[in-house]
């Protein structure tokens, strides 16, 4: 850090035009309206991207670090950024159209621009900033996600009950150094997706029953995330981090099962077979990659051949359901030619050569099929 504070301090010099000022020069924007203004907008557009950007970052790569409440370090975050955005504002120089208009040598496009700028009339220069802030506000509105109907509901809590077997895989898969990058993305983006699904359902929960599942699951999330990103992943942590993820599936099938029972429709159900066919795909290729690294209990090993089960007999239910459309069959013809891929990668458990290979196949085909799944989901989740 010295270094560059050596390099800019040693070749700098005031500028020719430079004029001393007093104290009470300095400070006097302290004092102007405009000047709050401005300030208030940096907080709103610089601070906000600040804090945006950490929100995730700093609970959940720095929580378990420092050892502290994700809770505290966002209220911690959020407080600096608060704090600190208008200070940076002030020191920063002001923006061109709140200064006098002076004479400046141009030497390029950029200094011409902010020179058109220093003759803008102080007021006029304000409402161009609040209309862009405006503006800016309404592009990024609808970037936030929000549930409209309940089938969407249904589809991403059911979506939930297939994260929580898919970071468990993601985790497995890094701990045997099986394509770590891809694991590793897997890993984060279900985090990611998992918590901005479950502040969608907690907003949208129709029933004071349903609201209090979703309030519930939130600190046994916690507990899975910490465990998730505590440490490097191990396999004597393996058994304690499938019994966390049994945790988060139970209360995550949960509302996705009283989202259905509130709907009352057939398509209701149909989204929420649909959706457990990505959970049952997620957890066989976890119930595998565990067995691989011999962490896999004799249950665990009877509930990866349940699944596989339960995944052809759902898989065969939907193709006779009368509401399929051709589109859906299209897409569970496809599903079937994936699943064909996927069941013969995990019937090969037993084999112990190639025990990698094998199971960077698993890794790979669960993912594919995952992909189609969720296609198939959504199409039902757009049916009346």
């Amino acid at each position: 850090m010295a270094l560059p504070l050596v390099v800019i301090a040693l070749p700098a010099n005031d500028p020719r035009d430079h004029r001393e000022q007093a104290f009470r020069q300095h400070i006097a924007c302290l004092f102007e309206r405009d000047a709050w203004v401005w300030r208030l907008m940096h907080v709103l557009t610089f601070g906000g991207f600040i804090g945006l950007a950490v929100f995730q970052l700093v609970p959940l790569r720095c929580g378990p670090w420092y050892g502290r409440k994700r809770l505290m370090l966002v209220r911690a975050t959020s407080m600096s950024g608060l704090i600190f955005a208008p200070c940076s504002a002030s020191t920063r120089q002001r923006p061109s159209c709140m200064h006098q208009p002076a004479t400046t040598r141009t030497t390029n496009h950029i200094t011409e621009a902010l020179s058109s700028l220093q003759s803008a009339p102080r007021r006029a220069c304000l409402k161009q900033g609040a209309v862009w802030l405006l503006g800016s506000t309404a592009l990024a509105w609808p970037a936030f996600g929000q549930i409209v109907n309940l089938n969407e509901a249904i589809n991403k809590a059911g979506r939930q009950r297939m994260l929580s077997q898919r970071m468990a895989k993601a985790w497995l898969a890094l701990g045997q150094g099986l394509d770590a990058r891809r694991a590793e993305r897997v890993l984060f983006d279900s985090m990611a997706l998992f918590d901005r699904q479950l502040v969608e359902l907690k907003a949208y929960a129709p029933t004071p029953e349903i609201k209090a599942t979703y309030n519930a699951l939130e600190p046994v999330w916690s507990d899975y995330k910490s465990a998730l990103v505590g440490a490097s992943p191990d396999r004597n942590a393996a058994a304690p981090l499938l019994t966390l993820d049994t945790k988060v599936l139970k209360l995550a099938h949960l509302g996705t099962v009283q989202l259905e029972q509130y709907s009352g429709k057939a398509v209701g159900k149909l989204v929420n077979v649909a959706g457990r066919e990505r959970m049952l795909s997620q957890r066989t290729a976890k119930f595998y990659l565990s067995k691989a690294w011999g962490t896999a209990s004799p249950e665990q090993i009877r509930e990866m051949d349940t699944a596989r089960h339960e995944f052809a007999q759902a898989l065969g239910m939907l193709a006779r359901a009368p509401e399929s459309t051709p589109t859906i069959r299209q897409a569970l013809d496809l599903a079937q030619q994936q699943w064909v891929f996927f069941d013969n990668a995990l019937a090969r458990a037993t084999e112990s050569s190639n025990a990698m290979q094998h199971a960077n196949e698993v890794f790979a085909s669960s993912e594919n099929i995952l992909q189609v799944m969720d296609k198939v989901t959504a199409l039902y989740s757009k049916l009346a």
